[in-house]
């Protein structure tokens, strides 16, 4: 039981230790306002990002491996997964895109029956007929494995699409809008603009 617990600490554990002995140059940019009156002043995200994809990347290629040499099996989280639709030259498609948390694991794919295949970062789905995928991270030496994580396939819409839906923005001409995404607002517009005007039009007998 405690070894479990102490592998589930990891690689997490990992990244603390490195907060704690290590003083990065960004942190004092993370300062406190000295007037109530006055904005916070901008810490420096750019170096601590930059720090992070570091550390990240050092324990996906190096600390994961060094860890399972020494007999730690550290938890693998599973991967993170989004489908986005993209409209160019008037085709639309659909791209899964996965991620992982820290380079070096691979995403798999289920395709049934016990069989796992690794992912590509963005994938095109357009053609595929399934709603519900299962996913997985495996470790550089494809031995270990996270847990497995469904995905159930949405209408995926990119960023213009949810902001037309939301009503924030109107549908911008040549947007091209795949079929199924048309909200109320532009339906309406669509039909005020094919119907009769004469029709809807009111005659002053007075």
């Amino acid at each position: 039981m405690k070894s479990i617990c102490l592998d589930f600490y990891f690689p997490r554990l990992i990244a603390f230790a490195e907060r704690a002995w290590h003083n990065a140059s960004w942190e004092k940019s993370f300062k406190t306002r000295q007037n109530v009156n006055e904005d916070y002043p901008v810490p420096d995200y750019k170096s601590r990002d930059a720090d992070w994809a570091r550390v990240a990347s050092i324990i996906g290629h190096r600390e994961l491996k060094r860890l399972e040499a020494y007999g730690v099996n550290p938890r693998i989280p599973p991967p993170g997964a989004r489908n986005m639709t993209y409209v160019k030259d008037n085709i639309t498609k659909n791209v899964l895109h996965t991620d992982v948390a820290y380079p070096g694991l691979v995403p798999q794919v289920s395709g049934g029956k016990n069989k796992w295949a690794d992912i590509k970062p963005a994938t095109d789905i357009t053609k595929l007929n399934m709603q519900t995928l299962i996913f997985r991270t495996r470790n550089a030496a494809n031995s270990r494995y996270s847990v497995e994580d469904k995905y159930v396939l949405e209408q995926p819409k990119n960023v213009l699409e949810r902001l037309v839906e939301a009503g924030l923005i109107n549908a911008p001409s040549g947007m091209g809008i795949p079929p199924g995404f048309e909200t109320s607002t532009s339906t309406q517009k669509k039909s005020a603009g094919t119907g009769n005007p004469s029709s809807s039009s009111q005659t002053n007998t007075g």
